[in-house]
């Protein structure tokens, strides 16, 4: 007895809201009626994504599934899946959709809630990045252009920011005003201004670094608290010969007055 092989079908399937027109994109290894059925099931719980909080709050009779493609290998459905996703505009980000991720396996172009953000933050605070991370990653981001599918998990549109767009909005007053502010909040931190000096202690400046310093100096009166950092810097530090050739220069100057 001959045994046929039936080839194994995979489908992606599109969950529309009647309501509000709001869709969602998935993709299974069940048939259309028992997926549909799972994700019902998902919804009379507490937990599960957009689609089944919606299912909650409108009900199940006001969404229409159907099937738009199949494939025969499971990689090549994730990567229909993405298409789709951002063929139909179905990404949460964008507010006509109820996908969660740019389609695929794992959590690709997921947006974090405000409590996940915060559990995150927490877990981050404290930890210390070294030298050699910093470099790994610095290399690892070089030079990347960033996807369609990037720009649109991180602002919500597909679109690039035009450059003169953007320089117009980075050059505004009000962006102005408020990195100005944030600034002004940064430098009051005992941490940061630490962790400054650190980076900067013994670095060499180049010529073109201390003559853009000077101009950015010149005229400028020092406060009394920045006086008497410097006095304490310079306490008990050798003068170099440069340093005593200014201030016989100065010394001549006065005595000539």
């Amino acid at each position: 007895m001959i045994r046929l092989r039936v080839a194994t079908l995979f489908h992606a399937y599109k969950v529309t809201n009647s309501v509000n027109g709001k869709a969602y994109i998935g993709i299974t290894t069940y048939s259309i009626p028992t997926r549909w059925r799972r994700h019902i099931s998902t919804s009379k719980n507490a937990n599960g994504g957009a689609l089944h909080h919606a299912i909650r709050k409108y009900g199940a009779k006001v969404f229409h599934i159907e099937h738009v493609a199949s494939a025969r290998n499971w990689h090549d459905l994730c990567e229909l899946e993405r298409q789709i996703i951002v063929q139909e505009g179905t990404f949460l980000a964008g507010g006509r959709g109820y996908n969660a991720t740019l389609g695929g396996e794992g959590q690709y172009g997921q947006i974090p809630t405000a409590e996940h953000r915060a559990k995150i933050s927490a877990k981050a605070k404290g930890r210390i990045v070294t030298a050699e991370t910093r470099l790994k990653m610095s290399k690892a981001g070089k030079g990347k252009k960033q996807s369609p599918e990037h720009v649109l998990a991180r602002t919500g549109s597909s679109k690039r920011e035009a450059p003169e767009i953007k320089q117009a909005r980075l050059g505004s007053p009000e962006y102005r005003a408020v990195m100005a502010l944030a600034y002004a909040k940064r430098s009051q931190c005992p941490k940061y201004l630490a962790a400054l000096s650190l980076g900067t202690k013994d670095k060499p400046k180049s010529p073109e670094h201390r003559a853009s310093i000077a101009v950015a100096l010149r005229g400028k009166p020092h406060t009394a608290q920045r006086r008497a950092n410097v006095s304490a810097a310079l306490v008990g530090k050798p003068w170099s010969a440069a340093r005593r050739a200014s201030y016989a220069r100065r010394r001549a100057l006065n005595h000539s007055l």
